[in-house]
């Protein structure tokens, strides 16, 4: 098992964690999750700095919750070798 946010334990193996990793966020979720207008979430996508997000008809955009947390991650990462 591994710690996640808030010293809650996370099981990969738990059934819910594939539902967890398939749940999808809007774009102003992801804009408070990272810190960032909605605005620059569009940017960040339409530059591939950002995963993809998912399209849902024609107008319904969804970003997938696990990719967002690994992007979180790897920014962190990359930040804390640049200190």
């Amino acid at each position: 098992m591994r710690h996640g946010e808030g010293g809650s334990v996370k099981n990969p193996n738990h059934p819910t964690a594939a539902i967890e990793s398939l749940a999808l966020l809007t774009k102003h979720q992801v804009a408070a999750a990272l810190g960032v207008s909605t605005r620059s979430v569009d940017r960040m996508s339409a530059s591939g700095e950002l995963p993809s997000p998912i399209r849902i008809g024609r107008r319904l955009v969804r970003y997938r919750s696990s990719e967002i947390q690994n992007f979180i991650s790897r920014s962190q990462q990359e930040n804390s070798h640049h200190d």
